[in-house]
């Protein structure tokens, strides 16, 4: 898929208030998933992810500067949706620390995801699912994740608030 303007721009404001409001739900993202020094971050993309996300949240990660280890993985959209992902993929998923999804076709129901929900307890690896289809950046920009939800899910599931 060929780059595409609209995938830089789509919020009344502009591209600046854009580049700002994708900041700060990064920087939302990243205090809800509890980031901290020395963790290996992969961001999971693929061709058609909006570039602007992703450049929001390697700008976000730049500021943590040298203790936070980013690696940027790219595949080709699954088809059909649902579809596993490449065995070298799902093995780069569960070496991070904390993996950034921002691909546009869903892999939740494939058997990738059930072998990743099976092991990342042990690897200590967290999952950040965000749509990074470029229609969906509007919405994305206006709706950072709430920390009150977070600490609430975490309550639930035992783990410290």
């Amino acid at each position: 898929m060929r780059y595409h303007p609209k995938w830089n721009s789509g919020l009344t404001g502009g591209e600046s208030v854009l580049h700002s409001r994708l900041g700060r739900t990064a920087s939302q993202v990243l205090r809800v998933c509890d980031l901290g020094e020395g963790e290996k971050v992969l961001i999971l993309a693929d061709t058609v992810t909006a570039p602007v996300l992703t450049h929001a949240f390697t700008n976000v990660l730049a500021v943590f500067g040298p203790s936070i280890d980013v690696v940027q993985l790219i595949l080709n959209p699954r088809r059909p949706a649902f579809a596993d992902l490449p065995s070298h993929a799902l093995d780069a998923l569960l070496a991070a620390d904390l993996v950034l999804d921002l691909t546009t076709v869903p892999w939740l129901y494939s058997d990738s995801f059930t072998h990743y929900a099976q092991k990342c307890l042990a690897s200590k690896s967290r999952l950040a699912l965000i749509w990074g289809m470029p229609d969906s950046l509007q919405t994305i920009a206006s709706c950072p994740p709430s920390m009150t939800l977070a600490h609430r899910a975490r309550s639930q599931r035992g783990a410290p608030a």
